[in-house]
């Protein structure tokens, strides 16, 4: 009896330690989750300062782009929507900088810059193509591609090309450089010599490294400017689209050639993060802002650049697009396994807007794909135009520009997250008001500035 009594205290003086113990990792615990807290609240306040900083350099740009001048007699007037006849010649290159050769990071630099998703291992399997090369010859006629973007309610006349600026790079399809049966590339070795003269334009490309050996092959194109106009698309009215916003823009020259990767959007998500279904996707693990990357559509975009260092047109209402620095991705034609191609880093800009014309002069298949954009997507642009469509289609839009504005902005306070509720509105009503050039969708040109060889050694290497 006497010595259970001894156990019994320390039984008691164990369970006693244990309940201090407990508390102080309980308390540990709290305050560890508050800091945790915290942490995150300022992280979102930093986000929101961030993209606020961001929206606040894409209007300014959107702003000094389409900059307004005297309303003169040519002026169009859309319900209100004043559209100055002023025309924007696109920025001269330096003849200096075009052939400049790009700067190519090291991979241990690489790693550096992108630590946060670079040391992230995975264990997706190395993708195969029928050979089991990663990098192949394939044939790149066509690519579909995603596309949205705002329209804003005050617009500007697109701009013509610069006067007296460079001669164009025509479009090149890696089937036109080289074809080969069953030839696959290691690596695509080429060197694009542009020769001009007052009559004809050529390009020669050398393509070397098969896997048989080096193998050097001269593809020579001449066109001559008067039958260029003619011969390269169907309709005149496409091309002028193209001639009028990119043929004047020359193609960035990057060397070493870049190789023709095959890569799916989840292993790109998986290895450096971002959503893997939406046009827009930040290559990071963090779910920060850094590394956008956009992912466009050819049924959206007939005109993306058609080879790697090319510029190229999208077409979008929504204005997060627009941006100095994207890295470019576009699919490959190739059916099944859907893969994409790096074409760059591109900067994207606003250059014009499709006319009634224009928009007219696209395929049915385009149309369709835009318009659907715009009738079914819930972001602020794309509601707004169906407000407005809305309005006309009541005859209640007003002509004052401020007017407009005010009440498109309580049409959209009284919808829920998927817009106006607009009953009587169908998916014709807003076609036919492209169709009549009351809205429209903005030009945005894609332009090279850059090559990160870094990165796509380092998916290829990600890849085996």
């Amino acid at each position: 009896m006497y010595e259970s009594q001894p156990q019994e205290n320390h039984f008691q003086g164990g369970r006693c330690r244990f309940k201090d113990g407990y508390d102080a990792v309980t308390a540990e615990r709290d305050i560890l989750l508050q800091e945790k807290t915290e942490l995150r609240a300022k992280l979102y306040q930093m986000e929101e300062e961030r993209d606020e900083l961001r929206k606040k350099y894409n209007d300014l740009q959107f702003e000094r782009q389409t900059r307004y001048s005297a309303v003169s007699d040519q002026t169009w007037v859309f319900d209100g929507v004043v559209l100055p006849n002023r025309r924007q010649t696109m920025r001269k290159r330096d003849p200096d900088s075009i052939h400049a050769t790009p700067s190519v990071l090291s991979k241990r630099t690489f790693e550096t810059i992108d630590a946060g998703h670079t040391e992230i291992t995975s264990s997706i399997k190395r993708l195969r193509t029928k050979s089991d090369s990663l990098i192949n010859v394939k044939d790149e006629a066509s690519t579909d591609w995603e596309h949205p973007y705002p329209s804003s309610s005050r617009l500007s006349g697109s701009p013509s090309p610069a006067e007296h600026d460079n001669k164009s790079v025509i479009e090149q399809h890696i089937d036109d450089v080289a074809i080969f049966d069953n030839a696959h590339f290691e690596t695509e070795d080429a060197i694009n010599a542009v020769e001009e003269t007052d009559e004809a334009f050529a390009l020669s490309v050398y393509t070397g490294r098969i896997d048989t050996g080096a193998v050097p092959l001269a593809y020579s194109i001449y066109i001559s400017q008067t039958n260029f106009s003619n011969s390269l698309h169907d309709e005149k009215s496409n091309l002028d689209i193209r001639a009028k916003y990119v043929l004047h823009n020359r193609a960035f020259n990057i060397t070493p050639a870049p190789p023709h990767l095959h890569v799916n959007r989840i292993f790109l998500s998986a290895q450096y993060g971002g959503h893997n279904a939406q046009l827009i996707q930040h290559m990071n693990k963090l779910r920060s802002k850094d590394n956008p990357a956009m992912f466009p559509k050819r049924v959206f975009n007939p005109y993306l650049p058609p080879f790697a260092g090319a510029p190229g047109l999208m077409f979008s209402p929504r204005r997060d697009v627009l941006g100095p620095s994207w890295r470019l991705f576009i699919q490959n034609t190739n059916k099944s396994p859907i893969t994409y191609n790096f074409y760059g880093d591109y900067s994207a800009t606003c250059v014009g807007y499709l006319t009634k014309e224009e928009f007219a002069s696209l395929q049915s298949t385009t149309q369709d794909s835009l318009v659907g954009v715009a009738f079914k997507r819930t972001y602020l642009e794309c509601q707004a135009i169906r407000a407005r469509v809305a309005l006309r289609k009541s005859g209640t839009l007003p002509t004052d520009p401020n007017a407009l504005a005010t009440l498109v902005k309580q049409q959209l306070k009284k919808g829920n997250k998927k817009g106006p509720q607009l009953a009587n509105l169908q998916e014709k009503d807003v076609h036919d008001a492209f169709l009549a050039g009351q809205e429209v969708f903005q030009v945005i040109l894609l332009q090279c500035i850059g090559y990160n060889h870094a990165f796509v050694q380092d998916m290829v290497e990600k890849c085996r």
